[in-house]
């Protein structure tokens, strides 16, 4: 048996049995997979799955992708792969409904132009060039169509949420319905204009305003968007109520002190609505955050830091939700703070947050103080971020668990609402995002705030499924471990660092005043100012060399750290190997001695 193993036949047939075991595992094992990322990043959530369990009728996903002329940019070619990945998993979970063709557009083909009906954007390389395709197309038995026009790398996180959305919207064509009930003039009148964030809504869903205090919320809404309720009657609160424990989605914004309000009652809520559903807006107060003020137009027009209106950067928005991904500004007036209720049944999760700097005042002193700056200067930071807008899901109780005289048989509680609560009213205004150019009616956004509230209407307009899906993690992992070590290093040496390069650029600057010889036929200098001139010499390559030595200690750490992973990928195989080696060594080497 030994001999057979060993020899010419045996060889052949051990490549044979591997040949074989990797051809049925090919087929056999097939749909077989194993993520072992941290974030799951190679799994469909489970709401994609309820999405795809639900389609009704046959959908052919079309990838156009420019691979040849992409040859030379390896991570977008690698971005393209993670995509067509995806479908290929869309396509497993559910093969008789869908299926995944993937196109390489040539320049001037028919697969190009059919891409270009699609109304999949193309972007040149070069001046000139043909258009590079990275875009998703995506129809019916039905002759319907709905198209992903462009990847973007930078997106990636909504990669299983874009496709979703794409089949799901396919699937279900009808245009949402989005109902508004406002406390303040968004729809404009006949001598003003609707505010020009409703005017994108209007022209991305079906907006229908409806009446003050409604006893019923109307079925057919797909949101409900409730801008500053004030003091509304318990039916109107009860139909939400209902709505909302039935299913409705529910966007609301209140505000302690909308400054969009020219009525003296600047205060909305609701109250008791927010305490079954989990949470409060603190009563009369307002935030004020100093390090992210906004610059603005303050006493006789001379630009001033306004504390209670913020300029939001990325970092105070939640880039793990749907509504604030990749959102880079957002600015609001005045805000309000909200806070989970304690032994709250729903999950509270932050939005968009102020900065540790905040500082809480009245709402009442507002108007009352000529100048706010000395008074929120005296206050004491809280020193944690508020919360300025957040969303609830999950299990709920009814504001109304006696229901009301004629409605005792309503609805009690709901294994999940879905509700987004913001504390603010002023951003929906246009002067907080809008500015107009030079052209009479031309405007411009300089704030994500148009993008926050539709993004928001989408995510909330799809189904339950849809809004389980949670952003993908990013395949790009960032060195966090390195990073840290750098920071440490830097801020060790930083001091020592910057006093080395002021003493090396003043020696440098005598060295060039005594080089600088006033007789440029005089070839020797004095000996008083050789010396000097050997002097700073020797200072200069000195200061130099603690220079180089200051870097390489910066670098130490993180050389170091390399050093042990090498170590660690590379020396564990041999190590294993030889090890090995030994036992067999030992092995054969007890047996032949009892076989002596």
């Amino acid at each position: 048996m030994k001999r057979l193993l060993f020899s010419g036949l045996g060889l052949v047939l051990i490549a044979v049995t591997c040949l074989a075991f990797n051809v049925l595992a090919a087929l056999l094992l097939r749909d077989v997979r194993l993520d072992l990322t941290e974030q799951q990043l190679n799994t469909l959530s489970p709401g994609t799955l309820q999405i795809l369990t639900s389609v009704q009728t046959p959908i052919t996903l079309y990838l156009y992708f420019s691979d040849n002329q992409a040859r030379e940019l390896p991570p977008l070619r690698n971005y393209a792969k993670r995509i067509e990945a995806l479908l290929h998993s869309y396509a497993r979970e559910a093969p008789e409904r869908l299926s995944v063709q993937v196109i390489d557009p040539a320049p001037f083909s028919a697969d190009e132009a059919k891409a270009a009906r699609f109304g999949l954007q193309g972007v040149p390389l070069q001046q000139g060039g043909s258009p590079l395709y990275l875009g998703l197309a995506a129809t019916n038995t039905l002759g319907e169509s709905q198209v992903i026009a462009l990847f973007s790398p930078s997106e990636e996180r909504l990669l299983e949420y874009d496709i979703s959305r794409l089949i799901n919207a396919l699937d279900q064509p009808k245009r949402p319905v989005i109902g508004v009930l406002s406390g303040l003039p968004v729809a404009g009148d006949s001598e003003n204009p609707p505010w020009g964030l409703f005017e994108e809504t209007a022209r991305q869903f079906t907006v229908r305003y409806l009446a003050q205090a409604p006893t019923k919320i109307p079925a057919d809404l797909t949101v409900l968007m409730l801008v500053h309720p004030k003091q509304l009657p318990d039916a109107s609160l009860y139909a939400i109520d209902q709505f909302v424990l039935g299913g409705g989605k529910l966007l609301v914004f209140v505000d302690p002190l909308s400054e969009a309000d020219p009525s003296p009652q600047k205060a909305s809520g609701l109250p008791r609505l927010f305490t079954a559903w989990g949470l409060r807006m603190l009563p009369g107060k307002v935030v004020a955050d100093g390090r992210y003020a906004m610059i603005a137009p303050g006493h006789k027009q001379r630009p001033q830091r306004q504390m209670t209106w913020l300029n939001l950067p990325p970092e105070a928005l939640n880039h793990n939700e749907i509504s604030t991904i990749d959102l880079h500004r957002m600015t609001l007036a005045t805000a309000g703070v909200l806070q989970p209720v304690k032994d709250a049944t729903t999950a509270f999760v932050p939005l968009i947050e102020s900065s540790e700097a905040a500082v809480l005042f009245d709402a009442e002193s507002f108007g009352l103080l000529g100048d706010l700056g000395d008074l929120l200067h005296s206050l004491k930071p809280e020193g944690e971020r508020q919360v300025l807008a957040a969303r609830l899901h999950g299990p709920a109780e009814s504001a109304f668990p006696e229901g009301l005289q004629g409605t005792e048989n309503g609805l009690r509680h709901a294994s999940n609402i879905n509700v987004i609560v913001v504390a603010d009213t002023d951003l929906l205004s246009d002067h907080l995002w809008l500015e107009e150019q030079q052209r009479p009616g031309l405007l411009r956004s300089w704030a994500d705030n148009d993008a926050f509230v539709i993004n928001t209407l989408d995510y909330l307009a799809g189904s339950d499924a849809l809004i389980s899906l949670r952003s993908r993690g990013r395949f790009s992992r960032p060195f966090s471990l390195v990073d840290e070590l750098q920071r440490q290093a830097q801020v060790r040496f930083q001091a020592t660092y910057q006093q080395l390069q002021q003493n090396l650029i003043a020696t440098e600057r005598t060295l060039a005043t005594l080089r600088d010889n006033p007789d440029p036929h005089e070839a020797d200098l004095p000996d008083e100012q050789r010396q000097a001139l050997d002097q700073y010499a020797s200072q200069q390559r000195q200061l130099r060399q603690q220079l180089r030595t200051l870097q390489y200690q910066l670098n130490h750490d993180v050389d170091a750290l390399g050093q042990t992973l090498k170590l660690v990928n590379i020396a564990p195989i041999p190590v294993l190997l030889g090890v090995t080696l030994l036992l067999v060594l030992v092995v054969r080497r007890l047996r032949h001695g009892k076989g002596h």
